[in-house]
């Protein structure tokens, strides 16, 4: 059984793991921002200085892939009952090039033992999602 509480309390149990999820939220954010307040420059100053080092078929196929990427459709989880699924799904949506994808839980979908398995298998989500 998850629970990861020694006072075995459930109601801790759950205040403890929103806590750690709000946590891990905002360490993601924090990621995605540093990503996104790159500036072009430095972006393109880190690929020149490295360029020299890869392997020109391996740029050809970079570019390659890159180009073949869409921002014209998104992809949509809704309240998941399995979050090792969306991770395949994510997966394949990757191969096809698609740049967007949301998820929307409804925690009021979920009761007893389905709320401990889709609660621990989205915080092992989230926690992938910084590979």
């Amino acid at each position: 059984i998850y629970n990861h509480n020694k006072d075995n309390n459930p109601e801790k149990t759950m205040k403890e793991d929103a806590e750690e999820d709000e946590r891990t939220a905002d360490r993601l954010d924090q990621y995605w921002n540093a990503l996104t307040n790159l500036s072009p420059q430095l972006v393109e100053d880190a690929t020149n200085a490295l360029e020299p080092y890869v392997n020109p078929d391996r740029i050809e196929r970079i570019d390659s892939v890159l180009n073949q990427r869409t921002q014209n459709t998104r992809f949509l989880f809704e309240n998941p009952s399995n979050p090792s699924n969306v991770w395949a799904c994510l997966r394949s949506i990757d191969s096809f090039g698609i740049q967007f994808v949301d998820v929307v839980i409804d925690n009021e979908e979920y009761e007893g033992k389905q709320v401990i398995t889709q609660k621990r298998g989205m915080r092992t989500a989230m926690g992938s999602a910084q590979w």
